[in-house]
């Protein structure tokens, strides 16, 4: 996002690269740049440019909200939207991915614009601009498409499905026009998806993630796993099989089910209690039901699982999930209408209130044991060392050298791609190391930030040392 905001596609490697290499950058014929796609960093490069860096995702999750709630509206009614909107504020999952740096939530804004200025698109009598929300549409999903490419892929056929169902495939020019100017939307994202490949891997159809891992990251069979350049893990081989790919759909699911509302009961049972007999189900949900599949499907073949801040690669179908619950909800009321009118009020009353313990369950056991886990440190990466450097480092540029993984993560968002202001936030090898590129930067006061383990009962924790300018090597 720093490199993209300042008007570059890479940044200018460092001399000494060893000092600020990290897992995800790949230095590459004196340039680096990231492994991921560009879209997530061209929204935050705007955070970037406003100062307002860790605003932008839970921004676009705000957003995310409203745009569920018209999504819901336009394919459902009132009611379902309404349901929505309080399910997904009172999602765990979707809160807390929200307030994190994550691309999955940039790619969920983007596709769901793409959906709405699709269905905008296909009931012209609503509004006669057909021209314009298609174009639109095809622009938001290429925009997704930057952001999360698999993903992205997944949704497609949605669009192909809504639009027959729309139009009835008929006339055939209406749909021809439709699906070229869906195009036209998406041809700018893709050129520019085209020039980034170009600029960086040295070819338009190479992405980062090939080039530093020597493979595409979908598929069976062995797959390399941490790449060329990351330390002690290099070259670590994973052989993915369909029985992997299976297991991985079952955790991701079983995820959602506790991750979704943290409730009591599976997350899911209404959505799929909205399939039992003598229930109404529709177009919409059934094409939602596929959406998910299609997305399950696109990750049966990614041979990497883990729950970062849950079920992260299902993250994109959480609305879907939703909008399901909502409807089976409704259903779920409606049927028992059917039967025993004259008994609603208090169906409600119990129905309402046990949906109200439900939640009021998740907020006492998983969103406190979320909190816990996610509030300062997670995934190694902790605002805890940053806060106590800026206590204790004056100075605007500075040369600092960190002892642990962890230290280097939690400072390493400050440092300038350029490398020639602010914080450089250097790895730590020794004092002889340190001055190769203490040397680099004469006349900028240097410091080294180490883990000390003292006996009991003193206290363990960071300690920060001034390095004096006269150090000389042979020390």
């Amino acid at each position: 996002a720093k490199v993209f905001a300042l008007g570059q596609m890479t940044s200018t490697l460092s001399t000494h690269w060893e000092y600020f290499e990290r897992v995800y950058l790949i230095p590459d014929q004196g340039k680096f740049y990231s492994i991921f796609p560009p879209g997530h960093a061209l929204v935050m490069a705007v955070g970037v440019k406003l100062g307002m860096t860790p605003y932008v995702v839970p921004f676009l999750s705000c957003v995310i909200v409203l745009l569920v709630f018209q999504l819901a509206r336009m394919v459902f009614s009132l009611y379902v939207a309404r349901l929505s909107v309080l399910f997904l504020a009172l999602s765990p999952f979707f809160i807390f991915m929200g307030g994190g740096f994550m691309n999955h939530p940039t790619c969920l804004f983007f596709l769901l614009w793409a959906l709405i200025f699709w269905l905008w698109a296909l009931r012209p009598e609503k509004n006669g601009r057909t021209v314009f929300f298609a174009i639109m549409a095809g622009l938001a999903y290429g925009m997704a498409f930057l952001t999360r490419p698999q993903t992205s892929i997944a949704f497609l056929p949605l669009f192909v499905l809504w639009m027959g169902r729309e139009r009835g495939w008929r006339p055939v020019p209406s749909i021809l026009l439709c699906a070229v100017l869906f195009g036209l939307g998406s041809t700018p994202p893709a050129l520019f998806w085209l020039a980034y490949n170009q600029a960086t891997t040295g070819s338009a159809w190479v992405i980062g993630y090939q080039k530093n891992f020597r493979g595409v990251p979908l598929g069976l069979g062995q797959q390399n796993w941490e790449g060329r350049r990351t330390g002690v893990d290099q070259d670590r081989v994973v052989h993915h099989t369909p029985l992997r790919g299976f297991s991985n759909f079952l955790c991701n699911l079983n995820g959602l089910n506790f991750f979704l509302f943290g409730w009591p009961v599976p997350s899911l049972l209404f959505a799929f209690a909205l399939f039992l007999p003598g229930l109404q189900r529709g177009f919409a949900e059934r094409l939602f039901v596929l959406l998910i599949l299609l997305v399950g499907g696109i990750y049966f073949f990614f041979f990497y699982q883990d729950f970062c801040f849950g079920p992260r690669f299902f993250y994109e179908t959480t609305p879907f999930w939703i909008f399901l619950s909502a409807r089976g909800l409704e259903e779920g009321f409606a049927w028992i209408q059917s039967r025993w009118p004259d008994r609603m009020d208090r169906v409600y009353a119990w129905g309402y209130g046990l949906l109200g313990a439900f939640f009021l369950f998740a907020f006492a056991s998983v969103w406190v044991e979320r909190v816990v886990v996610m509030s300062d440190s997670y995934w190694g990466t902790s605002s805890t060392v940053l806060h106590w450097a800026r206590q204790r480092i004056p100075e605007t540029d500075a040369l600092i050298f960190v002892q642990t993984e962890e230290d280097q993560m939690g400072l390493y968002s400050v440092l300038d791609p350029r490398f020639d202001r602010g914080w450089i936030i250097a790895k730590h090898y020794s004092l002889e190391e340190d001055q190769k590129l203490m040397r680099e930067y004469p006349g900028w006061p240097a410091y080294r930030i180490r883990y000390d383990n003292p006996l009991p009962p003193q206290p363990a924790g960071n300690v920060l040392e001034k390095i004096p300018p006269q150090v000389s090597v042979s020390e």
